[in-house]
């Protein structure tokens, strides 16, 4: 009796180990999944891509007080408004600015009051998306892509000038 038990339970560590070594796996493939879904690329509209939740929002900056934000799907299609609700705010040190934002067909058109810019800080985006509600976004100000991507690009399309 006593061994057959010990035999459980040896078994039972063992499905627990495995399930614990699952998760963990998933939590990192999560980390990376995140970087492929696009965060070193431009969106359908040419802007910065985050994956919140079960979908993307991608922010169009629009000189420095304006946003276009979309919430677009798994495959960075079809943004929606739908059974959608979106808040932005501007964090510079320890002060909190709300955007504000109308929706308008596929996108929402938001504005920072007076005196705030977008030349520095962090946006943070806080999305649902036809109904399913993601994680706060968080985007780095001023929106830039990583130099390496640029001075890549810049070294590619420096020999063609005529």
């Amino acid at each position: 009796m006593t061994l057959l038990g010990l035999k459980t339970f040896k078994k039972l560590n063992l499905i627990q180990v495995l399930f614990g070594l699952s998760v963990a796996m998933f939590i990192f493939a999560k980390g990376v999944e995140v970087k492929a879904h696009g965060e070193d690329k431009p969106g359908p509209h040419g802007g910065f891509i985050q994956m919140p939740g079960a979908f993307h929002t991608e922010v169009v900056a629009e000189g420095d007080h304006r946003l276009k934000v979309y919430l677009l799907d798994m495959n960075w299609e079809n943004p929606s408004t739908k059974d959608s609700s979106l808040e932005v705010k501007l964090q510079l040190g320890k002060k909190t600015t709300s955007f504000k934002c109308e929706m308008s067909e596929n996108f929402y058109s938001c504005t920072l009051p007076k005196g705030n810019n977008l030349k520095k800080g962090k946006l943070e985006v806080q999305a649902q998306r036809e109904g399913v509600k993601g994680s706060v976004a968080a985007y780095t100000l001023p929106l830039q892509w990583k130099k390496a991507e640029k001075s890549k690009e810049h070294q590619e399309h420096s020999g063609h000038h005529h």
